[in-house]
């Protein structure tokens, strides 16, 4: 009687072995999805800040230009 407890103790502590090696992929696989999630985070952030660069330069490029040439009557009907 004392095997037989014996045995069945020592498959409720082979399956808790399997059961922690599980948990413990879950929980590097988790952490590796977290880290990717904020790179794309923080990819999406640096496009997002470029892009509005990008659109605050070109309206500065605009603004710093000379103005084009205009007709007389144009510059003295249009002011």
């Amino acid at each position: 009687m004392l095997r037989q407890q014996l045995a069945i103790k020592d498959k409720q502590i082979a399956e808790s072995h399997k059961l922690i090696t599980q948990v413990n992929q879950l929980s590097s696989q988790t952490n590796k999805i977290a880290s990717q999630a904020q790179q794309l985070d923080l990819i999406k952030n640096n496009h997002q800040i470029a892009s509005h660069s990008t659109t605050h330069d070109n309206t500065n490029e605009d603004k710093n230009q000379p103005p084009k040439h205009q007709s007389f009557f144009h510059r003295l009907f249009n002011n």
